[in-house]
């Protein structure tokens, strides 16, 4: 489920549980409660705004709260560019990287290419890290927009920025699966992109046996594509 919602006119919120029981929310900021108004049906959200919820149980005790934030967004232009050579341009560092921020000020990188996003891990690790040597890579480059939209990302690499600005954040977490998954108004054509992975050990699981993928959809759609090769250029 969507954390964060970029919409352009209006949107709508709509909520289940999987048994009966009673869903409260705020608008205001406050945090729901026992007192709070019940939903009863889909909310319309016409501005940026955060809605909070809460499950409440036949006993009273009410569930942790849920953040959903609306963001209205115009659609962000495409870039102007030409001359531009399949796939993202990278650089890699050989150390003991935890998360992104480990990378300010960094030095020794090698200059390389990646195809497709999952080319930005590194390495196969089959048993133990002590197989290879960690790695952070970095992909800079453009990805490819099929058409006007709200487009809802989802990866398990540690950031995705998408024109500059971070959009995906799964720092220092186990990602085993994408749990910050986002969305945002795009302008068909050209959106500079720029995708991180950090190689490391995080709760006893590898980053190396993340996919490394960035999937897309319209947020009108419920189906996952992978960006593909024919998407990427720099």
């Amino acid at each position: 489920s969507l954390n964060f919602i970029a919409f352009t006119d209006s949107a709508e919120l709509s909520l289940k549980t999987t048994r009966p029981i009673r869903i409260v929310y705020t608008r205001d900021g406050s945090t729901p409660t026992l007192s709070s108004e019940s939903y009863t049906m889909p909310l319309k959200v016409t501005k940026s705004e955060v809605i909070r919820v809460a499950s409440i149980l036949p006993s009273g005790k009410t569930s942790p709260v849920r953040e959903i934030t609306f963001e209205k967004q115009t659609l962000a232009p495409a870039a102007t560019v030409a001359n531009l050579k399949p796939g993202l341009a990278t650089k890699t560092s050989i150390g003991d990287y935890y998360q992104a921020t480990d990378l300010i000020g960094v030095t020794n990188w090698t200059k390389g290419l990646a195809k497709r996003p999952q080319d930005l891990r590194p390495d196969v690790v089959k048993n133990h890290m002590a197989e290879i040597k960690p790695k952070a890579v970095i992909g800079d480059g453009y990805v490819k927009i099929p058409k006007d939209g709200v487009y809802v990302f989802s990866t398990d690499l540690d950031q995705m920025y998408i024109d500059g600005k971070l959009l995906i954040d799964n720092s220092g977490e186990v990602a085993k699966s994408s749990r910050r998954d986002k969305s945002v108004a795009l302008k068909a054509g050209w959106h500079k992109i720029r995708l991180i992975f950090i190689g490391a050990v995080r709760g006893g699981f590898p980053t190396y046996w993340d996919g490394a993928a960035v999937a897309y959809r319209n947020i009108k759609d419920n189906k996952f594509t992978n960006i593909t090769e024919d998407m990427l250029a720099h």
